[in-house]
């Protein structure tokens, strides 16, 4: 609680939120609260109002999002 910031190095991203609680039985952490998620690598800046993830971030899923990404054309 508080300033909670993640940064998963392999990824280079970052994870701002005033809150995150882990459930170690399913190993996943949750949040209700505002996130912000910065990429180093594509300089995307994501926005949401809670976020779903794997304890190891390898797959998160944020709800409401908002941001400056980058969109692929041609899909």
């Amino acid at each position: 609680m508080g300033h909670v910031v993640v940064i998963n190095k392999q990824k280079q991203e970052k994870l701002l939120t005033p809150e995150l609680t882990w459930n170690p039985v399913t190993k996943k952490v949750y949040t209700d609260k505002q996130v912000t998620i910065l990429s180093q690598l594509t300089g995307e800046k994501l926005y949401g109002l809670g976020l779903d993830a794997n304890q190891d971030f390898s797959k998160y899923a944020i709800r409401k999002v908002t941001g400056i990404f980058n969109v692929q054309t041609g899909i």
